[in-house]
């Protein structure tokens, strides 16, 4: 298990979900929320059911995602364990929405 350092977590930022039964609009609220701040020009959100998930992938996506718009952790099971979003790609799946970007996705 890898633990995120004190400068690590003050730089998290969580939020709230948006009151919509599909998972794929939550999804892109809560990073589009984010990259709407200040600043911000990544996001990544990640399935609450990988605890152990190490802190080397997040930075690995963080650090795709300076010169890829999206990146998606593909799980086994046909979905994704972490999606993560520039803020060029922000722009495009504002565009495109959840049907958009997660067209084909059966949630489980």
């Amino acid at each position: 298990t890898t633990f995120l350092k004190p400068e690590q977590v003050a730089r998290l930022k969580i939020e709230s979900q948006v009151p919509d039964p599909d998972l794929g609009v939550k999804m892109l609220a809560a990073l589009h929320k984010c990259l709407d701040t200040p600043g911000v020009d990544r996001a990544i959100v990640i399935g609450t059911d990988i605890p152990d998930m190490s802190v080397h992938v997040l930075e690995a996506c963080s650090n795709m995602l300076q010169s890829h718009d999206i990146v998606m952790g593909p799980a086994d099971d046909g979905g994704y364990y972490l999606l993560g979003l520039s803020a060029r790609g922000c722009s495009a799946t504002k565009q495109a929405g959840a049907a958009g970007l997660f067209r084909g996705v059966q949630w489980s």
